[in-house]
């Protein structure tokens, strides 16, 4: 039998499997309802752009020189080997100086491989942290004895690290590590004051509030700080929201006003001020840290890029100004980008990890690597880089 035209083969198809009318009519229905909603948070925007550009919060970035910039990045497996006797980590950490102001006493960039494990727990991303921190340290360490030179570091990713407020009070393994890393970020900061360098980590992945608890319009508006901030800031301009205390002090307000009233919507700032007070109690140097948010002049992406800094003897506007001045085609800092790159772990990495693994625990013990360093569920062998 000849087969149908093309048309009308497709016509049956869709005649099987296709979608009823009335359901995508359904769909566009609440996509138009949520672009009135948007519609809405541009209209706020648009007033906070006001109260912010004749307060002359809202500025302009201006030309800086040429800095040097240090950039710190890790990659990590996530998730870890998941073994019956616990979990497995790769780590990559790298330093890499960026700029054309950089005097290159050693290499450009260093590269450096860590293996974790804990038999109850994930802790790799915590690891992970410590182990950039350390990086950091040890750089800032270098450039104070004149082997190393930079102006800034800059880190993939928040300076003060974000942890469970539970997590940081508790009494656990865990928590130990978090207070150590919290201490090792106080290292960091202290020292980078020391040695006149400026920390900038640049929040690339940001779903917290904290610029709209500071600018009131927490409860009416449910977007993240940083999209909101895209329709606040115009190509080229920036906005500091303050330091971490001034947050705080924004999300206390915030609770004390409408916590009875819409307990629900003020759940998720109750859980922020548990995290910053926790912070500013375990940390000597939450308190100065400070938030700002700029928005490219144009590329790719021109989304509003969330950072958090202690700009040491610059001045805001020259910090923002010089962290935007090597912002690329992606929005972000070209220096945070290429560390990055770099750190990406290959998947031929992590298989190569789980064998050596393997062979040095069955030289040592071979009961326990049959027991234990087997996989806990063998049907995920791509998590371990292995195609099959």
């Amino acid at each position: 039998m000849e087969n149908p035209p093309w048309g009308e083969e497709q016509t049956r198809a869709e005649g099987v499997v296709g979608i009823a009318p009335e359901l995508l009519g359904e769909a566009l229905d609440s996509v138009v309802i949520k672009i009135g909603r948007v519609a809405s948070i541009a209209e706020i925007a648009s007033k906070v752009r006001e109260r912010l550009v004749s307060s002359s919060t809202i500025r302009r970035v201006t030309h800086t020189g040429e800095k040097c910039f240090l950039s710190i990045d890790s990659s990590y497996t996530s998730p870890p080997l998941e073994l019956v006797g616990g979990y497995l980590g790769l780590i990559f950490v790298v330093s890499a100086l960026y700029g054309k102001e950089c005097r290159y006493t050693s290499s450009e960039f260093e590269v450096a491989a860590y293996v974790t494990y804990d038999p109850t727990r994930d802790l790799t991303r915590v690891e992970a942290r410590r182990l950039e921190r350390e990086k950091a340290i040890e750089a800032l360490r270098r450039k104070s004895r004149g082997e190393v030179y930079f102006d800034i570091i800059v880190l993939d990713g928040e300076v003060l690290p974000r942890l469970s407020p539970r997590v940081l009070a508790g009494v656990s393994v865990e928590s130990d590590k978090a207070r150590e890393l919290v201490r090792l970020t106080d290292t960091m900061v202290l020292l980078a004051e020391k040695t006149k360098t400026p920390v900038v980590g640049v929040l690339k992945r940001s779903y917290s509030k904290d610029a709209l608890a500071v600018l009131g319009h927490f409860l009416d508006v449910d977007l993240s700080d940083r999209a909101f901030m895209t329709y606040v800031l115009e190509p080229g301009e920036f906005a500091v929201i303050g330091d971490y205390k001034s947050i705080a002090s924004a999300y206390q307000s915030l609770i004390n006003d409408y916590g009875v009233a819409y307990p629900r919507e003020v759940s998720p700032a109750k859980y922020r001020l548990a995290w910053l007070k926790q912070m500013l109690r375990y940390s000597n140097i939450a308190s100065r840290m400070k938030m700002a948010f700029y928005r490219p002049h144009s590329g790719i992406s021109t989304t509003a890029v969330k950072i958090e800094y202690d700009s040491v003897d610059l001045s805001d506007e020259e910090l923002v100004s010089s962290v935007m001045s090597v912002s690329e085609a992606t929005g972000f800092p070209a220096p945070v980008d290429y560390a990055d790159a770099l750190s990406q772990i290959p998947s031929d990495v992590r298989f190569t990890l789980y064998q050596l693994v393997l062979q040095r625990i069955s030289e040592a013990n071979p009961d326990v690597a049959q027991k234990l360093f087997t996989l806990v569920n063998p049907q995920k062998l791509a998590s371990i880089g292995l195609r099959t």
